[in-house]
Order: structure tokens, then C-alpha cells, then sequence
């Protein structure tokens, strides 16, 4: 059995002597040889062995949870959907929407960015804990997206007011509103405004909301940037979001994802 060990440089395994050789066995290493106590070679390769049996164990769990988030969620809309259409409550046409917030501040954000060859990448790097938070909603099916940002926090009282203003915005349908499982989602409020109904993503499932995705090419926008203040930062978000407003036809290929499109075509 083969690892690479502590105190043994990159490329280096131990014999069963303690001596240091290289990757091939026979082939002499590039470094010196380095002397390594066979007891606690013996240590390091139990203690990489249970390492790697965690991450692999870690590993399955996401990806069953992943799995049991898209069967649950494999005929959610239609059954939901179905349910509203024969309540007397529902008369008007249904609208799904995706919903989630983001939040941005002035700490820096990463992201690849180009550099020439030969020359290490240099970003400047802040520190600045000012956050502002945006809220938004999106229809898959047609790409339509409506946003609020400059909020200073997330709660049930500011959520209360991006569902009011979202409902003036589409007054001529029913909402079907889905997001995931925040606390502040769960308020009794939020569940009793007429014109609107909440249901929820399966837990640990956020690559489920397609507003997710939305938000991953927002921060494109301030990404290896420095800003003297949040208001700059919101400013060019803003202008961000109202290219992907005025877009619905880029919105509609970006967030129409496929479990979705396929349950409302069954509708």
C-alpha cells in the first residue's frame, strides 16, 4: 500500500527500511533521500486511510441527499399545482416563481480571471464586513424575474414585503411561490397572503432553485473588484440585474431547468 507521508517531501514514498525512494520504486529520486521512522509511517497511512474513508462517506451521503431531493421534488409542482386548481380560493391563473436572496458586501469576491503567462495572478484583497442583501424571484417557464436589493437583513417582515410588491407586479395571476427552507420562510404570515402560495424545496437541495444559478452570474458583475463603498456595489448590481430583466429570453435558457419544464408541460 502506497501514500504520500508526512515529513516525506511531494513525490517521495518510504520503503519498508524508513528510506525515502521514489514514485517507481527503483528510480532515484530528484531530492535527496530523507530518513522517516516506519512507525510513524505506519500512523500516517491509518490516519489518510480513515481521512479518505470520511470524505468518501461524506461524499455518498451529498449525493444520496442530492438523489432523494430530485425524487422528491419529481412531481412536487404537478401534485401542488393540481391541489390549488380544484380550490375554490384559486381563480385566477397560476404563475410559478423561484425564489431566494443573496447577500453582497465589500468583501472581496473571487473568481477566475485571466493573466499573462509566466506572471503570477495578483487581485487586491478587502476586508470591509458591510453587507446589503438582495431578494428575487423568477418564473422558469418564461424567464420573468423581479428583484428588491438594499435590504440591510433577511426576516419574515422584509420578506412580507418583496411577496406584497411581487404580487402588485402580477396581479392578474395566483402565485406559486417555491423557495427553500429558511426559518424566517416558515413564518405564519408569509402563508396567509391571499394571491400567493409557498411550497418548499426539499432540504439540503439548493442546486433545485435556478435562482441560485441566477445569483452565480450576478456576482460575476463584482467579482476581483475593489469598492470605496456598498452603494457602488449595489449600483452596478442593479444595473446587472436590469440586463437580466429587460433579457427574458437569456433568463428563460439560464434558469428553465429541465425537471421543471417537464412537470409544467404536464399541467
Amino acid at each position: 500500500m502506497l501514500g504520500v507521508m508526512r515529513g516525506v517531501r511531494f513525490g517521495q514514498l518510504c520503503n519498508t527500511n524508513g528510506i525515502a525512494i521514489g514514485v517507481n520504486g527503483g528510480v532515484k529520486p530528484k531530492y535527496p533521500m530523507k530518513q522517516c521512522d516506519c512507525e510513524s509511517k505506519k500512523q500516517d497511512i491509518l490516519i489518510s486511510l480513515i481521512d479518505l474513508h470520511h470524505i468518501r462517506e461524506m461524499r455518498i451521503y451529498k449525493k444520496s441527499l442530492y438523489h432523494k431531493g430530485r425524487l422528491r421534488a419529481k412531481n412536487a409542482i404537478i401534485n401542488k399545482v393540481a391541489e390549488l386548481q380544484e380550490s375554490p380560493l384559486v381563480v385566477k391563473p397560476i404563475k410559478i416563481m423561484f425564489m431566494d436572496e443573496m447577500r453582497f458586501g465589500l468583501i472581496s469576491n473571487y473568481r477566475r480571471s485571466w493573466s499573462l503567462i509566466g506572471k503570477r495572478t495578483v487581485i487586491a484583497n478587502q476586508q470591509e464586513f458591510i453587507n446589503r442583501y438582495l431578494y428575487s424571484a423568477i418564473d422558469p417557464i418564461t424567464g420573468e424575474n423581479f428583484h428588491l436589493l438594499g435590504f440591510n437583513d433577511v426576516n419574515a417582515t422584509i420578506t412580507k414585503k418583496f411577496l406584497e410588491a411581487l404580487m402588485e407586479e402580477y396581479p392578474e395571476y395566483h402565485i406559486l411561490l417555491v423557495w427553500d427552507n429558511a426559518p424566517f420562510h416558515r413564518k405564519k404570515e408569509l402563508h396567509e397572503m391571499a394571491g400567493l402560495t409557498p411550497m418548499y424545496l426539499p432540504s439540503y437541495s439548493p442546486e433545485l432553485n435556478p435562482v441560485e444559478r441566477f445569483y452565480g452570474e450576478v456576482r460575476k458583475s463584482t467579482a476581483n473588484r475593489l469598492f470605496q463603498n456598498i452603494d457602488i456595489q449595489k449600483d452596478i448590481i442593479e444595473e446587472e440585474v436590469v440586463k437580466w430583466m429587460k433579457d427574458t429570453d437569456k433568463t428563460q435558457k439560464l434558469c428553465g431547468y429541465d425537471w421543471i419544464i417537464e412537470q409544467w408541460r404536464c399541467i
